[in-house]
């Protein structure tokens, strides 16, 4: 059996982090997945929230015609591209992130 979603960030002290899911699925790796991972990961670095997310790579979040896509909690992002997914982080997922 494959996971459905594995850990790209995890924390040492095996506290509970706060996951956040990336569509690593064939349509939203072709739109930029591995490119958008790496941007994401910076900003989580940036804004100290490394320690406290946990950046997972999910096998499919649906909707593949709005590829790319991330959840986190019951919040789905859509059409997210390499070009615009540092703008996506601090605009949407951010001030969710942050109201945790």
């Amino acid at each position: 059996m494959i996971p459905r979603s594995t850990s790209v960030n995890s924390d040492a002290s095996g506290s509970q982090m706060t996951p956040l899911f990336l569509c690593m699925g064939s349509a939203c790796y072709h739109h930029g997945a591995p490119e958008i991972l790496k941007i994401i990961q910076e900003k989580l670095d940036e804004y100290g929230l490394a320690t406290e997310v946990e950046l997972m790579g999910h096998f499919c979040l649906g909707n593949c015609n709005k590829a790319v896509l991330m959840r986190y909690e019951e919040h789905t992002f859509e059409d997210i591209s390499p070009e615009n997914a540092a703008d996506v982080f601090e605009q949407d997922i951010l001030p969710r992130l942050i109201e945790k």
